[in-house]
């Protein structure tokens, strides 16, 4: 799945932030349990960029592609040029190639992150509720 066709999504925010989120994943048959069928995450990628006059430059992205890039099967974030630089060095590693470790990711708590500490503007007054509700794993 790809929110428009995994092409970067303007939100409502006074530093023209932007989103572009890829993601994978799977049906379960949980009919044999009384659950049904549920939808499982297996990959994404969710990602913040700053958008300027000239450019639009990645911030921060959440990934996690554990069939994509063997050597990096947990979930990770990336800090984007916009942040670090293309050229900031910590050892050997430009830090925009660094894999910080995180836990599994939910796209409702990278909004809430856009909402609550990147002032993007809720687009439903009911926001927090919705997103506690999708945050649960």
């Amino acid at each position: 799945m790809m929110l428009a066709d995994g092409r970067n999504v303007s939100l409502r925010s006074p530093d023209q932030i932007q989103l572009r989120v890829l993601m994978r994943f799977e049906l379960v048959d949980g009919r044999a349990t009384g659950t049904g069928w549920t939808a499982r995450t297996s990959e994404y990628a969710y990602t913040l960029l700053f958008r300027t006059a000239s450019n639009v430059s990645e911030f921060i992205s959440y990934h996690w592609q554990p069939d994509v890039r063997p050597g990096v099967r947990t979930p990770h974030l990336h800090i984007g040029p916009a942040i670090a630089g293309s050229s900031m060095q910590i050892g050997t590693r430009t830090v925009n190639r660094i894999h910080f470790p995180t836990g599994i990711m939910p796209m409702a708590s990278v909004v809430r992150l856009a909402i609550e500490e990147l002032d993007v503007e809720p687009l439903r007054s009911d926001w927090q509720s919705v997103l506690a509700e999708n945050e649960v794993q």
